[in-house]
This record gives structure tokens, C-alpha cells and sequence, in this order.
């Protein structure tokens, strides 16, 4: 059968350009519903924000059953800059921390926010093909509760420090490392290199 190019995606899916308007505005009003704990933990609704290659500056809390994926050939081919980019926070700051942050997911881009990049997620949330320009923080050092319990690193750059603060049960594979810092237990490298952390 003949399939339309572009795809007729789903209202579910968005996909962005770089030349866009408002796109931290039109992000955080897709994920209203997901970025609201109560709301959002048992949510139906799923999204998808595509970006096609190019530099946004965006401030963009990600939040349950989203995915964020860069569309070029190459993981510099999308960068996310501003003062935070993409992120996420913990939560349920002042009970559970990260310990219910699921369900979410990056892939294929760089990340190059002056603060870094905070990803404090607890299971089902992995980062694939990304490149961290700096720290990669894996749990949410200003919550009140900044507990955080697993996730999954693959086939990605981290150029600054990977913060792993309070995470546990976090594996990373095939990851060029410069080092980390933290870290509960059963922190697992596999086919990193660089300055790579001892297991925990």
C-alpha cells in the first residue's frame, strides 16, 4: 500500500523544527497532563516530540510516557541548549523522590544546557545515543527525598562527570565515560571506556 510522506502521524506525535515558535510553551502544554504526578502516573494518554536536525533552545521537563528523540542521522545532528534543555526532575520531591519517576525515554541527540543535564528517572526511562556536552545528573539533588532506583545508559557520550548522587540498579552500556561520581549499589558498566567507574 502507498503510505504519504511525511507520515500522518497521530495527534499523539509531534514533531518539531528548528525555526519552530514557541516550542518550550507548546511542549509544556502537551505534557500538562503528564508532567502532573497524579494525573499522570496511571495516564492512557503517550507522546512523542520528533525534532528534526538542528539547535534548540528549549526548557522542557519531560514527563510520564514521553519520548524525546532526535531525527538526524547523527546525535550532534539535534542539540538541545538553553539553561536546562531537556530534563527531568523528581517527581514526587517531598515523599518518594525519583522512586516513581517511570516511563519516559531520549534518544538521539546532544545535550548542551549550561546546567546540565538532569535525568533523575527510577526504571523504564532509558537514554540512548545521546551525547552529554556536560554532567549527566541521574537523580534530583533539590528534592527533599532525592531517592532515585534504576535506569539504563546506552551506546552514548558523557563528556562531563555522570552524577549518579543516590541512583541504584543503573546499568551503562557501550558509554565513553569521564568519570562518576556517587552511587548507591548494583551500578553496572558494560563495554564503557574511558575513565569508567568500579561497579557498585
Amino acid at each position: 500500500p502507498h503510505h504519504p510522506t511525511p507520515p500522518v502521524f497521530p495527534a499523539s506525535v509531534v514533531v518539531f523544527a528548528p525555526d519552530d515558535a514557541n516550542i518550550t510553551e507548546r511542549m509544556a502544554a502537551r505534557s500538562e497532563v503528564l508532567n502532573d504526578r497524579a494525573r499522570g502516573h496511571f495516564s492512557s494518554e503517550r507522546l512523542a516530540f520528533l525534532f528534526k536536525p538542528g539547535r534548540y533552545d528549549v526548557e522542557a521537563k519531560i514527563g510520564y510516557y514521553t519520548s524525546v528523540t532526535g531525527l538526524g542521522a547523527s546525535p550532534y545532528d539535534v542539540v538541545f541548549a538553553g539553561e536546562r534543555g531537556v530534563y527531568v526532575d523528581a517527581m514526587d520531591p517531598q515523599q518518594a523522590g525519583s522512586l516513581d519517576t517511570f516511563w519516559r525515554s531520549g534518544d538521539n541527540f546532544r545535550h548542551e544546557a549550561s546546567t546540565g543535564f538532569r535525568w533523575a528517572v527510577s526504571q523504564a526511562a532509558p537514554l540512548r545515543r545521546i551525547v552529554a556536552a556536560g554532567d549527566l545528573e541521574l537523580f534530583d539533588p533539590t528534592a527533599q527525598v532525592n531517592y532515585a532506583s534504576g535506569g539504563y545508559l546506552g551506546n552514548s557520550i558523557v563528556e562531563g562527570s555522570l552524577i549518579l548522587g543516590s541512583q541504584q540498579q543503573w546499568i551503562n552500556r557501550n558509554v565513553q565515560m569521564n568519570g562518576a561520581t556517587g552511587g548507591a549499589w548494583s551500578n553496572v558498566y558494560v563495554g564503557c571506556a574511558g575513565a569508567v567507574a568500579a561497579p557498585s
